[in-house]
């Protein structure tokens, strides 16, 4: 268990100081996130249409022959880039590393060893707060239609 504890500990401090990983989750936190972010305004608007040719592929599919390139379109190239928007948000809300980091330095001013377990629990209630709020709510609803029994959902969007 120790040896688990010093790899994570050496891999949160390395992710931490690592500049290629801190731009790119910067990147992802400014398209995803910041409202100032030139490039974001872009990405919303790529979004909002996958969004609206989703609804208009589905509502023509009701009462009209859809060929099989939109059906696939639809059914998997939509879905797959709404969960990996969701999966990107997931990770920019919350940092793991400075959550693990903290843990670490509030263990050694105690003086005692690294508390993975309480870590592991600070990460889940960020998350899990985070997958709870509206915004994330709603983005859930928008992946959940990549199950065919739920493609109906698309239109809470």
């Amino acid at each position: 268990m120790q040896n688990l504890k010093s790899l994570v500990l050496k891999f949160a401090y390395f992710l931490d100081s690592n500049l290629s990983y801190q731009k790119t989750r910067q990147f992802f936190y400014n398209l995803l996130e910041n409202d100032s972010y030139p490039y974001k305004r872009y990405f919303d608007f790529f979004m909002i249409f996958l969004i609206f040719s989703s609804i208009f592929v589905l509502i023509r599919e009701v009462k009209h022959h859809v060929n099989d390139f939109l059906l696939f379109y639809n059914n998997y190239i939509v879905s797959i880039i709404f969960l990996i928007e969701y999966i990107l948000r997931l990770w920019v809300n919350t940092s793991v590393t400075k959550i693990i980091i903290k843990q670490d330095e509030y263990d050694t001013l105690l003086s005692r060893d690294f508390r993975l377990d309480i870590a592991i629990k600070k990460i889940i209630k960020e998350k899990l707060s985070y997958m709870f709020s509206v915004k994330a709510l709603i983005d859930l609803f928008a992946i959940l239609p990549f199950f065919h029994e739920l493609r109906l959902l698309r239109l809470f969007i």
